[in-house]
């Protein structure tokens, strides 16, 4: 619920911001840095998007541009065949931590990496 609040709150900021200023200025650090801890929290893109009026777009070139260290980055994907059904490993590191996932299911795997991604 916290995450929530926390969408209202940059958003009403962002609005307001808005009403002052134009649409043709860009958001201020501190909204734009709240967008990306939202985003590595598990607030979908679309949502955050929507609450600030900008597109996806904007919100990824904010996740590079304030890199974080929840920010995940997979640096080595492997396919083992070892089994009579494929296995996918991929591994990376997730707050200094190094984080191994291992699935048969490539689509399951990719959905979990764009939630982890987003």
């Amino acid at each position: 619920m916290a995450q929530e609040d926390r969408l209202f709150e940059l958003s009403q900021k962002a609005w307001e911001f808005r009403k002052q200023n134009g649409f043709s200025k860009g958001l201020p650090d501190e909204v734009r840095r709240g967008a990306v801890e939202l985003s590595n929290a598990g607030i979908r893109v679309v949502e955050i998007a929507k609450a600030f009026g900008v597109t996806k777009s904007a919100i990824g070139d904010w996740k590079k541009k304030f890199k974080t260290e929840n920010s995940i980055g997979f640096k080595e994907a492997t396919v083992v065949s070892e089994r009579p059904a494929f296995e996918i490993k991929l591994s990376g590191e997730v707050q200094g931590c190094r984080i191994e996932i291992t699935g048969a299911d490539f689509s399951l795997l990719q959905r979990l990496l764009r939630k982890l991604g987003d």
